[in-house]
């Protein structure tokens, strides 16, 4: 049986440029990359995962397919959310409930 752990990633949410059809235009990356990166974790290990805001709008993580407390998923406003502000660091800290 393996122990749980608790796995920690750093997440930077920013704006850069990519060509789509020979133009430049504005995307949002993780981490400078389209998409973002795999973060791999276990049943039973603690998430625990800091994402700074370098846009300058709010903006939040929806963690797809992970059973979490509301307020830690969607978007800001939404379960008493408001969001991570343009400059902060907002960090994610809950429990791997499943595997899959």
């Amino acid at each position: 049986m393996a122990l749980a752990e608790t796995r920690t990633y750093d997440l930077t949410i920013s704006q850069v440029q990519s060509t789509v059809g020979g133009k430049a235009v504005p995307k949002i990356a993780v981490n400078g990359t389209i998409p973002g990166p795999v973060l791999r974790f276990t049943e039973g290990d603690e998430a625990v995962i800091r994402v700074t805001n370098r846009l300058k709008t709010p903006t939040s993580v929806h963690w797809h397919g992970l059973l979490l407390p509301g307020v830690m998923d969607g978007a800001p406003g939404f379960n008493g959310f408001k969001g991570i502000a343009p400059g902060e660091t907002f960090t994610y800290r809950f429990p791997i409930r499943q595997s899959g």
